[in-house]
């Protein structure tokens, strides 16, 4: 069903039979975290007469609730300077996306442009690249300028706080605002970073060839994604964002960065088996061996203040120092440098940042972890882990 009235900017598509159940997999995401990293639309440009002809060929889809929703421009927009064209929006999940295009392909749209919901609001608020248009082509003073962005982040917020207005099951009293939709984009966008570096590092750990077979350790991989989102939950997003093209650009190249990772170990642990191997291993840039060093430093008195803070917790884990090693075991120190030796200079640049940034806040970047794998392990805290660990005298994993 089209509608579409004189004191409406949009033209609007739904069905007819609001009660008729949708039959997609994922109507509009009713939590504040599924709305931010899910919903979105296909944007199609066009003038207002062929986006009409196009509302007529999609409209049994709308109808048979193959499609959410749509709106489009009744008129374009002079402030984008695009002349006659106008906008439609094309609602849906973008885990159904490539479904509602093939729809659309069918009914002759060829040009694909996908848009998030946050992309929009990010192009709205106050200093965004749409809010500022408005502004200066329709010469508003300071104070208008600011009195219309005060408004449309005003209607932002009431439409998010009534999409997800059902969301009272999850806890949530329905009201939103642009600050805690910033922090909850910012906190979807770092999980789905680490979801993929998490997939691209399984693929690596699981497929290294090792001299006596599979580790157990390989075919283990809710402990492999445990124990690596527990390092990965504490770096931004832009740390995260440079390490995941580090993981795609040595997969391109064939490399295994994780395998590259346990052969520069054995330089301390095994290193006549290191000797063998070393012309096969990449160069590393002296910049880089700077950054590792400092960072190695850091992360060092991190732990030794954790392992007397919580020396249960730390017993059943590494040996802190190099000096520590044996072939078949490894010190935090050259596991360490191990890992730290395979990002790329941009990387190892951006997560020194994060944790001149930890300790400057006077944050433990090894109590961050800890802390993060006792949880995922069914422990309250730290302090309750350390206390059933000391009472039991056994370890957590």
């Amino acid at each position: 069903m089209i509608i579409e009235k004189p004191d409406f900017h949009f033209v609007y598509q739904g069905p007819s039979d609001l009660g008729a159940p949708y039959k997609g997999k994922f109507s509009m995401a009713r939590t504040r975290e599924e709305y931010l990293e899910h919903w979105g639309k296909w944007v199609i440009l066009d003038t207002r007469e062929k986006l009409d002809e196009l509302a007529k060929k999609i409209d049994p889809y709308v109808e048979d609730r193959y499609i959410y929703n749509i709106k489009y421009d009744r008129a374009p927009l002079p402030f984008l300077d695009m002349g006659d064209v106008c906008v439609m929006m094309v609602f849906c999940d973008d885990r159904e996306r490539e479904r509602v295009w093939e729809i659309l392909a069918k009914v002759g749209v060829t040009e694909k442009a996908w848009f998030y919901e946050w992309q929009t609001f990010d192009l709205w608020k106050p200093g965004g690249m749409l809010s500022e248009k408005f502004i200066d082509y329709y010469r508003l003073s300071p104070e208008e300028g600011e009195k219309f962005a005060k408004e449309i982040q005003q209607r932002f917020e009431e439409w998010l706080s009534f999409v997800c207005k059902k969301d009272k099951a999850y806890g949530y009293d329905g009201i939103w605002n642009f600050e805690e939709m910033q922090i909850q984009r910012r906190a979807a966008d770092k999980i789905n970073l680490i979801n993929g570096i998490l997939k691209i590092e399984w693929n690596m750990f699981s497929t290294i060839q090792n001299i006596g077979g599979k580790a157990q350790c390989q075919e283990d991989p809710k402990t492999f994604e445990i124990m690596r989102s527990s390092q990965f939950v504490n770096w931004s997003y832009y740390s995260l964002e440079s390490y995941l093209n580090d993981l795609k650009k040595a997969g391109g190249e064939k490399r295994n960065l994780l395998a590259e990772k346990y052969a520069r170990m054995m330089k301390s642990n095994s290193p006549l088996e290191y000797a063998r191997i070393e012309h096969s291993l990449p160069k590393i840039c002296p910049e880089a061996v700077k950054i590792v060093n400092k960072i190695i430093a850091i992360e060092i008195e991190w732990h030794k203040e954790f392992s007397k803070k919580f020396p249960y917790i730390s017993g059943r884990g590494r040996p802190i120092y190099s000096r520590q090693d044996t072939p078949i075991a490894v010190s935090v120190e050259t596991y360490l440098r191990g890992e730290l030796e395979t990002y790329s200079l941009n990387t190892l640049e951006l997560y020194y940042k994060d944790v001149l940034d930890r300790q400057s806040s006077n944050t433990s970047g090894s109590e961050l972890v800890h802390d993060y794998q006792v949880k995922r392990h069914g422990y309250k805290s730290l302090e309750d882990a350390e206390r059933v660990l000391r009472e039991s005298n056994n370890g957590i994993c």
